[in-house]
């Protein structure tokens, strides 16, 4: 995940054996994975680090740190600098209200006045929110009860300054940027412009440091076994593949027999490569420690991709992305576009529209800096919850790029969201013939066959999907796929073969 580069951030860490050094000892220390275009984000944040821990000499601090081994604190602190945070209340609604239906319900049925008691933990917490989110679902499904029930809720993460933002328990305004009013009432209470979670959730979630690269669970002692929930979503997408493997194989093994792991769609092709099959949950992959013989279809939730990715690139789409504006009195322009792309890509969505909104009515635009900045717009309201917006953005995007094939992309991901899957379709044609290559298209299009039931076409599609793979790299990856490897979609379209299908034709 990106950091947006400030003014102050000392120079990039040059390429060469120093950095190359670093960066086997980061995948082995933290499980994270610096390749392709993260390595020049990984140089800049460890000249970061450097420049901040170093004292009067970084270059010593950073080779000292690439030969030597770290202790927990040093990767505690470097964490800080390689782990970024971006997440709000009620993200993935449709993942939670899964969770509730088909793992926690049947739980405290099957619990009540026998063996009252839930374990749960959220690994790779970051600041809370959704270690907190939990615990106001669980409360809420026992009601009455709740007293009767011992619930253990665990959170980790590896970054202290989030697990300290997280015991706070205070947020701003953005983190309820997709929560009511009336749910932020339910749950907060207000303080200095803020709102600090209500006295009765207070204290109830213990968080503690876990590096989830690291060989030291399950450990019962520190309540790691026996679990009944454990949600690791958007995590292992930044670890290594072998490092990947290893934490899921620790992870299933602290699950109680009946335990759920829960994923991110995009970590489904993870868990496929590194030989774990599950199932679909909602808008995540759930795996089971002991997993019963098939019963169910396998569906795909969508998007496997990300819906609002700040930088669209979706190859053979006519026209390609512009360029910067050119600068119009003193620069004003070019300001304005340099500042609405920094507020994007820190993920300050408000930010980035009303910039966005005062670069659209610069006169002088040509045709295809309309487009983008539209495309920018829908991006921003999308990111923020703004839906209506983004969409309106969009059509105005078709308008300006007829042969443009991003707007119709992010129109099909909007119509499926909303269940409108005709549509859906009907914008993923115009995909195709805009981008014939775009491997991602076929895919997507199974994942509405399947939902529709249509074997058949489902079948074309998978085939379609895999033919663009062949002779692609396994490690390449797929162009919109957040993260997403032409090894792990491979994969995922070979799991989908002769499955649902055969249930459906």
């Amino acid at each position: 995940m990106a950091h947006p580069k400030r003014p102050s951030d000392p120079p990039l860490l040059s390429a060469g054996p120093l950095l190359e050094r670093l960066a086997v000892r980061i995948r082995e220390e933290l499980g994270l994975a610096f390749s392709g275009a993260r390595r020049d984000d990984l140089a800049r944040q460890l000249a970061l680090a450097a420049h901040e821990q170093g004292g009067e000499r970084p270059e010593q601090w950073l080779a000292e740190l690439a030969a030597r081994d770290w202790t927990p604190e040093q990767g505690q602190r470097l964490a800080r600098y390689l782990t970024v945070g971006e997440t709000y209340f009620l993200r993935d609604p449709s993942c939670f209200a899964a969770v509730r239906d088909t793992v926690l319900q049947p739980l405290v049925e099957s619990r009540r006045g026998r063996q009252p008691q839930l374990r749960l933990w959220s690994a790779a917490c970051c600041t809370g929110e959704e270690a907190y989110g939990l615990l106001f679902m669980v409360d809420e499904l026992l009601g009455e009860e709740r007293d009767a029930w011992r619930l253990e809720l665990l959170a980790s993460d590896l970054n202290p300054e989030f697990l300290a933002r997280a015991r706070r328990g205070v947020y701003g305004s953005y983190a309820f940027r997709q929560a009511s009013p009336a749910w932020r009432a339910r749950h907060f209470v207000a303080e200095g412009g803020q709102w600090r979670v209500a006295p009765a959730w207070r204290d109830r979630i213990r968080f503690f440091s876990q590096n989830l690269s690291h060989p030291d669970y399950p450990d019962a002692g520190r309540g790691l076994a026996e679990l009944d929930l454990i949600l690791c979503r958007n995590v292992l997408m930044y670890f290594a593949p072998e490092q990947a493997a290893a934490a899921l194989g620790r992870l299933l093994a602290c699950l109680a027999p009946d335990g759920v792991l829960l994923l991110s769609a995009v970590e489904a092709g993870i868990a496929l490569e590194a030989g774990f099959t599950g199932s679909w949950l909602g808008d995540g992959y759930a795996l089971r420690r002991q997993q019963p013989a098939a019963t169910s279809p396998l569906r795909v939730p969508a998007p496997v991709v990300p819906l609002v990715a700040p930088h669209p690139r979706i190859p053979g789409g006519r026209p390609g992305p512009s360029p910067p504006p050119a600068p119009g009195p003193a620069g004003s322009r070019a300001a304005l576009w340099a500042e609405a792309l920094g507020a994007l890509q820190a993920a300050r969505y408000g930010d980035a529209v009303l910039l966005l909104e005062r670069h659209l009515a610069c006169p002088g635009l040509s045709t295809p800096e309309q487009l983008e900045t539209c495309l920018k717009l829908a991006h921003a309201c999308a990111n923020g919850g703004r839906h209506e917006q983004a969409e309106r953005w969009l059509a105005k995007a078709c308008a300006l790029g007829r042969l443009d094939v991003r707007p119709y992309w992010l129109l099909t991901l909007f119509r499926y969201e909303q269940g409108r899957l005709g549509e859906a379709l009907d914008y993923l044609k115009k995909v195709r013939y805009l981008a014939p290559d775009f491997v991602l298209a076929p895919f997507f299009e199974l994942q509405i066959r399947l939902c529709q039931g249509d074997g058949a076409r489902a079948e074309q599609a998978r085939r379609r999907c895999l033919e663009l793979l062949a002779g692609q790299p396994d490690d390449a990856p797929v162009a919109e796929g957040g993260g997403l490897s032409v090894k792990q979609l491979r994969l995922q379209c070979l799991a989908l073969g002769g499955h649902r299908l055969e249930s459906t034709t």
